[in-house]
């Protein structure tokens, strides 16, 4: 029988990985690479948690699933919110596997709360909510009475560095010990689960992994943490046909320098800011910033308490609203649709990396908007590190020239690949264009990821490079189905022995309705042919 295990690490890198294998400090990874394949695995365009893991598990362009960031800009309402597993438009893994019978398990996937029906169990993932998260709903009481079970660190990084370390690894103990526990019970053919918190970790460390200091150990050993801590999940899976796949939403590097892209369209007149805006900070007004709260609350010893009582939704929103010691307040992504001027502003956007032209100014396909969006991307092209003349962009794209698919008039207009170690920030007004003190991430988002996988079949120490659209079709193919024809990725053929009847049989497409409910007994006529029933 058929099994497939896939480990997700969100952010997981090579950059880390390449130099803990020469010491020989990853044993895992060491023997699936030896006995398998491994490589970069090319993320979505911006690479970010949002929506790329959705990208792994539909093999679908963003263009295709209606979302694009973890803020949905509705230019035409002038409106601005978070985006849940429900403004996805697509299919998923687990779905047509379901379909067909297959049972599944998806743990701590981003972008999949709130949970929905498979056949199996989901323990879902929320930056916000920590109630509700898991299908069946039933599961959610019974996680927390065996392991106290918790979606996210009480205390992040930017808050309390020892206390989130700490966290950091008590929760992934019991993420880790909930899937054996759950692999036992249920007994999936097809396995998730995705390690979110290497991403925390690397934003706030990883400056102190290249030069040193108290925390230069904190993400290598939280990585030989997660190499045993997969070990002990194989042991629990292993079956005599398990295919393991381990993976990352985009890779990760050290941050060189932060450009404030807000306030350079501020600078351009394409941005103007409500000045009637009532978002403003009682805490600032009162004099409090971020600094002198969370010290106190670290005096005090309150933070875990304060942690404990309120929930982690207001937390963030009060978070967000105190200002820094300098007064300056992160409006990036909070309640944008009040501070802006959506009738004089000619870019909206939400969050960094993917740009909006309004839709009042400029009308799509009009060669007013044509001649804006070339003039605008290239000044964006232009923008240089004054220190290191290095251009912020490798690459601004329009979106006709990333995305396609139905939701593609919903796009952000503007779209960009930042060169290694750059962030453009989306905060409006209040800094200089250009920081390099890195207060908050001092490690960012980078285009390659990482992808590493063995099992029956699969060729041995073999180098690959793929892109994260990849892995859907060909886990789908594993499992001897066919592939939905709208899929933008492809088999990886490359992986199987030439000998493997895995490359031997030729990958079948066939239109999504084929796994609608009134097609089934089509499609399994259809896979009866190619003689593979024993493995529906």
């Amino acid at each position: 029988m058929v099994k497939v295990l896939v480990i997700g690490l969100d952010g997981g890198s090579w950059n880390v990985i390449n130099p803990l294998l020469k010491k020989e400090e990853l044993p895992t990874f060491r023997e699936i690479i030896k006995n398998g394949f491994s490589g970069n695995l090319q993320s979505t365009i911006p690479p970010a948690t949002f929506p790329g893991w959705k990208c792994y598990s539909t093999g679908k362009n963003p263009g295709k699933l209606s979302v694009f960031g973890f803020l949905n800009v509705d230019v035409k309402n002038k409106k601005i919110s978070v985006n849940s597993s429900s403004s996805f438009k697509s299919k998923e893994i687990w779905d047509y596997l379901t379909y067909m019978g297959f049972k599944s398990g998806v743990v701590n996937m981003p972008t999949t709360y709130p949970p929905k029906y498979i056949n199996g169990f989901m323990i879902s993932h929320s930056l916000i909510d920590e109630t509700n998260f898991t299908y069946p709903k039933t599961l959610e009481e019974e996680l927390n009475e065996k392991f106290e079970y918790r979606i996210n660190p009480k205390v992040l990084a930017k808050v309390d560095k020892d206390s989130a370390i700490e966290e950091c690894y008590r929760i992934n103990k019991i993420k880790f010990e909930a899937s054996k526990y759950l692999i036992k019970k249920y007994n999936p053919d097809f396995f998730h689960i995705t390690i979110f918190e290497t991403d925390h970790l690397q934003h706030y460390f990883w400056k102190d992994m290249n030069v040193g200091g108290e925390y230069k150990n904190v993400i290598p050993d939280f990585y030989k943490f997660i190499d045993s801590e997969i070990d002990e999940l194989i042991k629990t899976a292993k079956k005599d046909e398990l295919y393991i796949f381990i993976m990352s939403d985009h890779g990760f590097v050290q941050t060189k320098a932060e450009f404030s892209i807000g306030q350079f369209f501020i600078n351009k007149n394409y941005v103007k800011l409500n000045t009637k805006s009532k978002f403003i900070s009682i805490f600032g007004k009162l004099g409090y910033n971020r600094e002198n709260i969370v010290g106190l609350l670290k005096k005090l010893k309150l933070t875990q308490i304060v942690t404990d009582i309120i929930p982690r939704r207001i937390l963030i929103k009060i978070y967000s609203l105190t200002p820094d010691k300098e007064g300056i307040i992160d409006k990036e992504g909070l309640r944008v649709d009040k501070i802006i001027d959506w009738n004089e502003s000619k870019i909206i956007f939400g969050e960094r990396e993917r740009y909006y032209i309004n839709t009042c100014s400029y009308k799509y396909g009009s060669e007013e908007y044509y001649n804006f969006r070339d003039k605008v991307i290239n000044e964006m092209l232009e923008i240089k590190d004054p220190e290191t003349g290095d251009k912020l962009y490798k690459s601004v794209f329009t979106k006709e020239s990333v995305y396609s698919g139905p939701y593609l008039d919903v796009a952000p207009d503007i779209v960009v690949l930042l060169n290694d170690g750059y962030i453009d920030s989306a905060n409006y007004g209040g800094r200089k264009l250009w920081e390099y003190s890195l207060r908050n991430w001092n490690g960012t988002h980078s285009y390659n990821g990482i992808l590493i996988g063995s099992g029956p079949g699969i060729k041995k120490d073999h180098k690959i490079d793929a892109k994260i659209y990849d892995l859907a079709p060909t886990i789908l193919h594993i499992f001897g189905l066919p592939i939905p024809n709208d899929m933008d990725g492809k088999v990886l053929t490359e992986i199987f022995k030439q000998d493997s009847e895995l490359l031997m049989r030729e990958p079948v497409y066939v239109g999504s309705s084929y796994y609608e409910k009134d097609e089934k007994e089509k499609l399994k006529t259809k896979i009866g042919k190619l003689k593979i029933e024993k493995k529906i």
